[in-house]
């Protein structure tokens, strides 16, 4: 919205007030990376995340190093570039391990896991997922929500359509309790759409689509539109609308090749 990139505006222009802080993490430029890359920006968040490495080694910040290695990992796994991804996932838990970030070192079990998942690797996936799981009591912390999304999108590899009903249902809850609206920090609501129509549950898929394409349209957030594009195709396939499910998939394509 105005407001949120207004006060985004004010926060960095107020930026060099942090410097004097020995924390790289508490410089606002992190929050803006983030934004960047909910918006599809990778560029902008790519530049953003690696002046702060840059920052971050300078001053021997090794703490803020792991988790700025995993937000240019994400970057790079959403660009398509899953070599340098995996490169920076490496990276940032050989840091992790060597400097003793628990916290991190925790992180690791679920973070990199949607990228193995992407890659094939659904046994390593898995596996870093539950223990992930083990390691938090709460399931609307962050790190419950990634490993269910890491969950999910192994069951959906698997065809394990009620698994992956469950754990992405799960996800789809929490984020509407929240009130959370930005598409481009759910993108597993194309997954559970997904399950949702191998199930046959049609108008239940057709509901939790219609929040997300009306979010991405709202906020135009192409990524989100090529995934609620290709889900519209797959939910007309399933009604049997040849020609709808056909020329949805074409504007699926067009949205890709737009990002």
């Amino acid at each position: 919205t105005g407001d949120s990139k207004l006060l985004m505006e004010r926060a960095l222009s107020l930026g060099s007030a942090t410097e004097i802080l020995p924390r790289v993490l508490r410089h606002p430029g992190l929050a803006y990376g983030v934004v960047l890359t909910s918006s599809d920006d990778f560029d902008g968040a790519r530049a953003v995340f690696r002046k702060l490495h840059e920052r971050a080694k300078e001053r021997g910040d090794e703490s803020a190093l792991t988790r700025v290695l995993l937000c240019l990992s994400n970057v790079e796994f959403l660009s398509g570039n899953w070599r340098q991804a995996e490169s920076y996932a490496v990276e940032a838990e050989q840091d992790a391990a060597q400097t003793g970030q628990y916290a991190e070192i925790g992180n690791m079990l679920y973070d990199p896991g949607i990228l193995e998942a992407h890659l094939g690797r659904l046994a390593t996936a898995r596996l870093r997922a539950e223990r992930g799981l083990e390691r938090t009591d709460d399931s609307a912390a962050v790190s419950g929500m990634v490993a269910r999304r890491v969950l999910g999108l192994v069951a959906l590899a698997v065809r394990d359509w009620a698994a992956a009903f469950q754990y992405l249902g799960e996800l789809v809850d929490r984020f509407e309790d929240a009130g959370i609206a930005e598409p481009g920090a759910a993108p597993f609501y194309a997954d559970y759409v997904e399950a949702l129509v191998a199930l046959g549950h049609f108008d239940a898929a057709e509901a939790v689509l219609e929040r997300y394409q009306g979010r991405a349209e709202n906020l135009g957030r192409l990524s989100a539109l090529a995934s609620a594009w290709r889900c519209r195709g797959l939910l007309n396939a399933a009604r049997s609308r040849r020609n709808d499910a056909s020329s949805a998939f074409v504007t699926a394509l067009v949205y890709h090749d737009q990002i």
